[in-house]
């Protein structure tokens, strides 16, 4: 702070609009402050929100140790009404008294210069760095005053390059707040274990660092950190860590994320600590979530489009797009969520999604100390997260997976036949996925192909560089990059020429449907030509499974012939499904192979594919049909040994 003397705050009396919080005018010197500088006031009120009187009368009534000093403040309010000016607008009513501090400030700031006289460091914290922002550019003089411990005239809060760190940069939809600083080393005491006596449950009262009692209600969840409970205080939750959870680092972090007030309430961000009677810290407010985690929802489609039935594709790019804008913001911050982990996102809608577990997140020295296997970086596998910090890059490849899960839903960028445990899959970087000139490698079987193959050029060839060993050490697609490439995907799915929904065949450039079964275009030298339609009408997902089928099964089953078609080019005529040598190797399964078949031979090769290849076909049916289809291609196969 300013060692501010009192002829300086007498300027700055004299050349600022003044305007006052709750806080600051139930402080003991308030009464004194207003004697001190009578003169100055009377030709220049403060601005006292009518926000900030109902307030008090609310505090009144709750807090009954703060009786006897409310109704002192009201009582020189109505003494000195000469030198208070009480304004508001109806919709205050509706809003706290910072977010009417917060649209008085952006009102005026940049055409008078302003004096916030607030003890809340918090909002000052958050005033200074809107005020250092870009969305404000301004030459107008912003300054924080507050009172000490025991002072009768206020001081200046400082506003330093240290304490509020802000780099120039977009502050993306509409976020000013203050970034932390960039993190050079772990912070100390990070492990060191906070005692506590107390055992809290519902029905106990915690408080925060103002003395405002908050009580534990309904228990919502609870995990390996800490548990969740409703509270009596309106669209917040608390968060109570495990006592043999709580540290040092804990405390120091969660008190440094509170100094930063994120405007967006769909991200979780602790807004106050909370300390137990002992005075302890406990855990943190924070705002109330809804929706449904991804892992649980989009992740598992088929239960997704039950819930959802009307969800396709563009749906998908538009969550995207409201995820990666979410995380653009905290990246704004000088944050790393550090953890993406998809039971940490939860979806309401689209364009509503909500970040939990946001004291997880790595904020200056304090690190992310936990991690998803299948969202963490190749280079950092295997880590122990709590003794290191890390950096962009890292959170690029999580980003990277995160919409890769999305677009193909559930699914790894690094799952596919013959892999190992998913830490040393993506070890290997085994990105089984065609691109251009190469081909796929032993993509898991099922939809997944399809859904790769209905994206556009531009994003498979970022997802390439994303996962491919080819670009191991390369820098990573930005969050900004991703972002420009959904809003063109959205773009070319947003026509309706280009675009159909579900397996039906038409020439078409892309599939609605979140698991596409068949793609009727394909490149050739960089030009994207049609592809014929078989004349069937069935799809190249339903081939693929038939394939497989009559390979496994030793024959190839005749189809009716129909009439040949002519659709964008020579027509296709019906014929025999293949034999297992002419499946394309695009769609071919290591156990249709010739060279498979006569090992098997005599064996159990044809049960134990059979089982697979039945159970495959049966999946589409649900796990009844997949338990189903396992035993009958088993028995059939088993059948087929026994022959050979």
């Amino acid at each position: 702070m300013y060692d501010t003397k009192p002829e300086d705050l007498k300027r700055v009396l004299r050349t600022h609009k003044i305007l006052a919080d709750t806080s600051f005018l139930l402080q003991k010197g308030f009464a004194s402050f207003i004697d001190q500088y009578r003169e100055i006031l009377s030709s220049n009120p403060i601005l006292v929100p009518k926000r900030v009187l109902e307030e008090l009368i609310i505090l009144r009534q709750k807090r009954r140790e703060l009786v006897s000093r409310i109704n002192d403040t009201l009582e020189l309010l109505n003494r000195n009404q000469s030198l208070i000016d009480i304004r508001g607008e109806p919709s205050d009513s509706h809003c706290t008294v910072d977010q009417v501090l917060s649209r008085v400030v952006e009102q005026h700031i940049g055409r008078v210069n302003l004096l916030i006289l607030t003890n809340d460091r918090a909002l000052a914290n958050w005033l200074y760095g809107k005020k250092r922002s870009p969305c404000f550019r301004t030459n107008s003089s912003l300054l924080v005053a507050f009172f000490p411990r025991g002072a009768t005239s206020p001081k200046i809060w400082r506003d330093t390059q240290d304490a509020f760190a802000f780099q120039s940069r977009d502050p993306g939809d509409g976020w000013c707040v203050a970034p932390f600083a960039l993190p050079k080393d772990l912070a100390p005491d990070l492990e060191t274990p906070l005692v506590c006596k107390i055992r809290l449950s519902p029905g106990d009262f915690v408080q925060t660092r103002d003395g405002t009692r908050v009580q534990l209600a309904a228990e919502l969840a609870s995990g390996g950190e800490g548990t969740v409970f409703q509270t009596n205080q309106t669209g917040l939750v608390c968060k109570i860590y495990h006592e043999q959870k709580l540290t040092v680092g804990k405390k120091n972090k969660v008190e440094l994320m509170t100094t930063r007030r994120i405007p967006d309430s769909t991200i979780c961000w602790p807004t106050e600590p909370v300390y137990d009677a002992g005075g302890v810290f406990r855990g943190f407010l924070m705002p109330e979530a809804r929706g449904e985690p991804l892992a649980r929802g989009l992740f598992i489609p088929k239960a997704w489009l039950q819930k959802h039935p009307s969800w396709t594709r563009r749906e998908s790019v538009r969550l995207a797009l409201t995820i990666l804008k979410k995380i653009k913001n905290i990246h704004t911050i000088n944050v790393l969520l550090g953890d993406i982990n998809p039971f940490n996102i939860l979806v309401v809608d689209p364009d509503t999604v909500y970040f939990v577990d946001c004291d997880s997140y790595q904020v200056e020295g304090f690190p992310c100390p936990v991690g998803s296997i299948n969202f963490v970086a190749p280079e950092i596998q295997g880590k122990d997260f709590r003794q290191f910090l890390r950096t962009l890059e890292h959170e690029l490849f999580a980003v990277a997976t995160l919409l890769f899960m999305i677009m193909v839903p559930g699914k790894s960028p690094y799952s596919h036949q013959g892999g190992t445990d998913g830490a040393d899959n993506i070890r290997k970087m085994h990105f089984p996925y065609p691109f251009k000139t190469r081909r796929a490698e032993n993509i898991a079987m099922g939809p997944w192909r399809f859904c790769w193959s209905h994206l556009s050029p531009k994003l498979k060839e970022a997802f390439y560089r994303s996962f491919h060993k080819d670009y191991r050490n390369c820098p990573r697609v930005t969050v900004d990059e991703w972002i420009r490439l959904f809003e063109q995907y959205k773009k070319i799915l947003d026509n309706p020429q280009n675009v159909f929904k579900g397996p039906r065949p038409q020439l078409k450039r892309f599939d609605l449907d979140i698991l596409p079964q068949n793609y009727y275009y394909t490149e050739k030298n960089g030009t994207i030509v049609p592809k014929p339609l078989p004349p069937d009408g069935k799809t190249d997902l339903i081939l693929q499974r038939e394939f497989m089928l009559s390979a496994v099964l030793g024959h190839s089953p005749s189809t009716k012939k129909q009439p040949a078609q002519t659709i964008a080019s020579r027509p296709r005529t019906p014929s025999q499904f293949p034999t297992a040598s002419q499946v394309p190797k695009k769609i071919r399964h290591p156990r249709t192979s010739p060279s498979v078949q006569k090992q098997k031979q005599g064996g159990w090769g044809y049960t134990i594919g059979g089982g697979i290849v039945g159970a495959i076909v049966g999946s589409f049916g649900g796990p009844v049909g997949m338990l189903v289809g396992g035993i009958i291609g088993a028995v059939i196969g088993r059948s087929i040994d026994q022959d050979n």
